[in-house]
């Protein structure tokens, strides 16, 4: 009973493929968690993720009231990425139409990038860019 050296035995190949097996499954399961995990499609869900997307409605349709202002402002700091960005929309459009609100809504947003996560920092930094802006000169009669 002689073993080539080229020929492998049956029992090592299997035993080598289920090993390849269960690593890609592995890291299968891991990608998997990991997108789940950043993409989160339960995110529109969140009751902040609503509130804000309800207030950047509103504020495209009509100027906020002072208690809806100050929720969009409340929700600068909402664990809700999404729910952040929606919110600085929000500032953003009710300071067009209501330019009184810039001074709040500048400290709001300056406070709003500090810990924040960088999409969220940059974000509100070009939001703040823009609210510092003179406001464009008014069309001719």
């Amino acid at each position: 009973m002689s073993f080539d050296s080229d020929e492998e035995p049956p029992v090592r190949r299997r035993s080598r493929l289920w090993s390849v097996a269960v690593v890609f499954l592995l890291v299968a399961a891991g990608v998997a968690l990991w997108v789940w995990l950043r993409a989160d499609p339960y995110f529109i869900n969140r009751p902040d993720m609503k509130a804000s997307k309800a207030l950047l409605d509103t504020a495209r349709n009509r100027p906020l009231t002072d208690e809806e202002f100050e929720q969009a402002l409340a929700l600068l700091t909402t664990p809700t990425k999404a729910a952040q960005l929606a919110a600085i929309a929000t500032v953003q459009a009710d300071v067009a139409r209501v330019p009184a609100r810039r001074e709040r809504a500048i400290a709001a947003l300056e406070r709003c990038q500090e810990g924040a996560p960088p999409e969220i920092a940059r974000a509100a930094a070009q939001a703040v860019a823009r609210l510092k802006e003179p406001p464009p000169p008014a069309p001719a009669p």
